[in-house]
Order: structure tokens, then C-alpha cells, then sequence
């Protein structure tokens, strides 16, 4: 949430799915700072052209990211290990279809376009007790 001020990295990101071209795996990330970019996150096989559930469960010692109810990547955020206070400040969700950037990089004439990215719904649940505050 303190993108404005604080710039990128040290804002923090998590990115619950991001997809890659025409690759056949999703991948959740985070980025962070500790004296410089760093980024821990893990793909997992995804055919992304049908629907599915993609999930992240946050608390103060763990970023667990979920395909249809199923882990396949952990981040540890416990005491702020490595830096990692960014996790324990407010957030805000983004939903983006990125074309060009580092990752991949820059459409070429491969690139198909035009393309959608479709949603059918975005929820955010609070355990009983839990801080408001991401």
C-alpha cells in the first residue's frame, strides 16, 4: 500500500498467479528488498486456458501459495527473516494481463494477440482474530 513512497521493492509483492506466454505452468512469487531486488516463488504445472482456483493463505510466518486447494510453494515471512517486514504491512490487490517487460520480455511476431484474462471471482477472507491490517 506504500507503493508511492516507499518504491518497488521495498513495497512488497506477492503475486498469487502469473503466467508466462504460452508456457503450461502457472508461478507464485514474492518480491521484496534486502539491500536490493529479491524474489522467492515457485512454478507449478497449470493447463491456463481452463478455470481454477488460484490461492494464497497469509499469516505472520508464511506466504502458502495454492493451485484448486493444493500447496506448492511456501515463503517464510516469520520475525521478518531476510528482510521480509514488507509482509507485515497493508496491501493492495491488483488483477494484470502484463504484455513486454523483463519477464518475458517484449512482444514480438509471435505474440498473439489480442488476449483476455478471465475472472470469475476475487475473495479475501480474515481468520476470527486476525489483523486487518493487510
Amino acid at each position: 500500500k506504500d507503493i508511492a513512497t516507499a518504491n518497488w521493492p521495498k513495497c512488497g509483492e506477492i503475486d498469487i498467479m502469473e503466467h508466462i506466454s504460452n508456457t503450461k505452468e502457472t508461478v507464485g512469487t514474492m518480491h521484496w528488498d534486502n539491500n536490493g531486488h529479491v524474489s522467492s516463488g515457485k512454478a507449478t504445472p497449470c493447463d491456463v486456458a481452463q478455470y481454477h482456483v488460484y490461492g494464497i493463505e497469509w499469516d505472520a510466518k508464511s506466504i502458502r501459495w495454492m493451485l484448486d486447494g493444493n500447496k506448492y510453494f511456501e515463503g517464510n515471512i516469520a520475525n521478518n527473516v531476510n528482510s521480509t517486514d514488507e509482509f507485515h504491512q497493508p496491501f493492495f490487490i491488483i488483477l494484470n494481463l502484463a504484455v513486454g517487460g523483463a519477464w518475458p520480455g517484449n512482444p514480438d511476431a509471435t505474440t498473439q494477440f489480442p488476449d483476455t484474462m478471465f475472472v470469475d471471482y476475487v475473495r479475501v477472507y480474515e481468520l476470527p482474530g486476525a489483523s486487518t491490517s493487510k
